[in-house]
């Protein structure tokens, strides 16, 4: 591709650093960081390390370290850079690396979803809740009550014991084998 031989310069290579980073929105490891950049992007993997070594000296990013492990984070005169430079980086390295970090954010999301709400069912109230975890939903239970007052109260006790009440129902079925 037409933009790769561009990667190979010094000052693009740091503004695709810093965008990463800035992207990121929190401190971030090296490998984190690497893969943010490298993956779908010609980029020399020693040249990308030397830059962010570079970054540090700079004061572009910050390093320190948090359970045995470095973490970067982007400065303020780094999101300064950035904002002003970012047009420099080609188009579809920017959506590259915006579709990475988004991916990475989403795998750092609470997969097990919780939902509790309440409908009319005739003169009556249906209140439910539902354990959904990776997308699938793996338990749901109903109760019908008489009024919309008791639904609300049900909902919220659902909600909040789900984890317990899934877990001794499992249990009870259990003992079935």
């Amino acid at each position: 591709m037409a933009y790769e031989a561009i990667l190979k310069d010094d000052v693009i290579l740091r503004l695709v650093i810093l965008f990463a980073a800035d992207k990121y929105g929190r401190p971030v490891t090296n490998p984190e960081l690497t893969k943010f950049i490298l993956t779908g992007n010609d980029i020399d993997y020693f040249l990308l390390q030397h830059n962010i070594y570079e970054l540090i000296k700079m004061e572009k990013l910050r390093v320190f370290k948090e359970f045995g492990k470095d973490y970067y984070e982007i400065t303020r005169d780094g999101a300064e850079t950035i904002s002003f430079f970012y047009k420099k980086i080609p188009l579809l390295v920017r959506n590259k690396i915006t579709f990475e970090v988004e991916q990475a954010l989403n795998l750092d999301k609470p997969q097990t979803t919780v939902v509790a709400d309440f409908m009319p069912e005739g003169n009556e109230f249906l209140a439910g809740v539902k354990l959904i975890e990776k997308g699938q939903e793996q338990f749901s239970m109903n109760i019908l009550v008489p009024r919309r007052e008791h639904a609300i109260i049900v909902c919220e006790y659902l909600e909040e014991n789900i984890s317990k009440i899934y877990r001794d129902m499992n249990e009870e079925i259990m003992k079935l084998f």
